[in-house]
């Protein structure tokens, strides 16, 4: 998953398969400053999915979300750029 400020401000949903990057889904967003953000990454059979509380809110949004049955073992992490 990857932050990217120079790529329109989006939340980004990838896997890398051979060394290469596929992009699964993409969420826009404004990242502001001085703002916490939360993200909490469920994995469940084929269904990976994405949500995100922003600040002090306790509500969480589902921004992302993908069926996929090739993903075997991994890891999931966060990225950004800029």
């Amino acid at each position: 998953m990857s932050v990217n400020k120079d790529n329109g401000n989006k939340i980004v949903l990838f896997k890398v398969v051979n060394s290469n990057f596929k992009e699964l889904d993409s969420y826009d967003i404004r990242i502001k400053k001085m703002v916490n953000y939360s993200f909490k990454i469920v994995f469940y059979k084929d269904t990976l999915e994405v949500w995100l509380t922003i600040g002090s809110y306790n509500e969480m949004k589902k921004i992302l979300s993908d069926k996929d049955s090739s993903v075997q073992r991994g890891g999931v992490g966060l990225a950004t750029n800029g």
